[in-house]
C-alpha cells in the first residue's frame, strides 16, 4: 500500500480507476470502513465512478463534465440504470472523498466537486424514496400477527423501542437488565462488530408490554448465558441471521 501510495503521488497522469483501486480503497479499508461499508461502497465505486471515469486521469476530471454526467442519471432511456436521489448523492459524496485524498497525495491541487460546500448537485427530477410510517393500528396489527414470542419481541424491540436490526439481533441475555437493554454490539449477516455510531451504544428503554415479551423468551428459549446470543442460532453459538428471521418468518 505504501509503494502504491508514493508511486501515485510521483504520477500525476495516474488514472481513476489505478488510483482508486491502489490507493483509495487500501487507505479506506485500513484505517476508516467496516467490512459491510466496504463491500457496499467498493461495489458502487466499482460500478458507477470506475465504470464512467476508469481510464481518465485524476487531474483531467472537471467539475462541468461531473455534473453532466450526475444531470444524466436520472433521465437515461434504460429504467435499469436510473438512478434515485440517495444513490445519486452518495455517488458525489464518494467523488469527493476520492479527490480529498488526491490532494493529499499531491495529484490535485484542488478538489474539482467541493470547495467549502458541495459544488455539483444531484437533479431535481432525481425521484426519492418514500418513506412509509405505520399508524398505531397498523403496529397493534402486526403484533397481532406475530403469534410466536421470539418474532413478536424483535418486532417490538424494532418498532416500540426504536433500536436498530442489527443492534436487536446483537443482543446478549447478560445485556438484558429489566425495563431495559444494553447496546454494545450489532449483527448483520453474521458480520459481529460495535454499533454503527459511539452514540449507538447506549441503554434503551423498554415498555411494560416489552419487557414482559423479554421476560417469556428469556424462559422458554434456550439459556445461553449471560455472553449468549439473547436470539441464536441452531447451534446456540452464533446470532440467528437477521435475514432468515424478517424474510421466513416476519415478513410474511
Amino acid at each position: 500500500n505504501a509503494a502504491a501510495n508514493a508511486g501515485a503521488g510521483n504520477s500525476p497522469e495516474i488514472t481513476m480507476k489505478d488510483y482508486i483501486e491502489n490507493v483509495y480503497f487500501p487507505h479506506k479499508r485500513k484505517n476508516f470502513w467496516r467490512k459491510l461499508t466496504d463491500e457496499s461502497r467498493t461495489a458502487s465505486i466499482q460500478r458507477h465512478v470506475i465504470g464512467k471515469w476508469g481510464n481518465k486521469s485524476v487531474r483531467s476530471m472537471n467539475r462541468t463534465e461531473i455534473q453532466d454526467w450526475l444531470n444524466s442519471l436520472h433521465s437515461h432511456r434504460d429504467p435499469q440504470i436510473r438512478m434515485a436521489h440517495q444513490t445519486v448523492n452518495g455517488i458525489r459524496w464518494g467523488l469527493k472523498s476520492i479527490f480529498d485524498l488526491a490532494i493529499a497525495d499531491g495529484i490535485i491541487d484542488r478538489n474539482p466537486v467541493y470547495s467549502e460546500r458541495m459544488l455539483v448537485t444531484v437533479p431535481g427530477e432525481c425521484p426519492r424514496s418514500k418513506q412509509p410510517w405505520m399508524e398505531a393500528q397498523q403496529v397493534k396489527l402486526a403484533i397481532s400477527a406475530l403469534t410466536s414470542h421470539r418474532e413478536r419481541l424483535v418486532f417490538e424491540l424494532i418498532v416500540l423501542a426504536g433500536m436498530r436490526v442489527s443492534e436487536v439481533f446483537g443482543l446478549r441475555r447478560g445485556r438484558v437488565n429489566g425495563n431495559y437493554v444494553v447496546v454494545a454490539e450489532r449483527v448483520c449477516r453474521r458480520d459481529v462488530d460495535k454499533p454503527k455510531t459511539g452514540k449507538s451504544c447506549r441503554e434503551v428503554g423498554i415498555s411494560r408490554q416489552v419487557e414482559e415479551d423479554l421476560r417469556l423468551w428469556l424462559t422458554e428459549s434456550p439459556n445461553t448465558g449471560s455472553d449468549g446470543w439473547l436470539f441464536p442460532s441452531e447451534t446456540l453459538t452464533t446470532a440467528i441471521g437477521s435475514d432468515n428471521v424478517m424474510s421466513r418468518y416476519m415478513r410474511p
